[in-house]
């Protein structure tokens, strides 16, 4: 994984949270992963190199209707030994304002929490990562309520509150 920059309306903007490091087993690379809002090793396939024969057999979850980058980077990195993550930004990711992140998510929201289901069944056992994903699922519940509240859908606004709340309930 490299940094990069944001490149959005003519602005250039450096990743704010660039990580320079190796993670050489399971446990680092999940912790990793799980992280903050966006983790140390993002959940977008951007910016990334995979090596294709130790993944070809990972496929895109077509079940899911959003977020299906971040389950596929979620899976590679269960199968990997070891990643390495440079702070130098490297790729330009060019926001356009029709994109599937800033449209549509009136419909595909449900997508986030199918995602996070999955990911909190592979983590029954383990109460650290169940907290990150409750963590990172009630930050994305927030995102989206905003974006419901400035949609005028106030249905999604309200199911989405109370999702940010029983996950909040996970995380404390």
């Amino acid at each position: 994984q490299c940094s990069f920059f944001v490149v959005s309306g003519g602005n250039k903007t450096p990743d704010s949270n660039p990580v320079d490091k190796t993670y050489e087993d399971k446990d680092s690379l999940m912790r990793a992963f799980f992280a903050g809002t966006h983790g140390d090793i993002r959940d977008s396939v951007w910016a990334k190199l995979f090596r294709r024969e130790s993944f070809a057999d990972i496929r895109f979850d077509t079940g899911l209707s959003i977020y299906e980058d971040g389950y596929y980077v979620y899976q590679c990195l269960k199968k990997a030994g070891k990643a390495v993550c440079f702070g130098t930004p490297l790729y330009h990711y060019v926001q356009h304002g029709n994109s599937t992140t800033h449209s549509g998510l009136d419909e595909k929201y449900e997508g986030y929490f199918a995602m996070f289901g999955k990911l909190k069944s592979d983590f029954a056992d383990d109460g650290f990562i169940r907290k990150r994903i409750s963590n990172r699922e009630a930050e994305t519940a927030l995102w989206l309520l905003r974006i419901m509240v400035n949609n005028g859908n106030k249905k999604a606004a309200w199911e989405l509150r109370k999702r940010a709340v029983a996950a909040a309930g996970d995380v404390i």
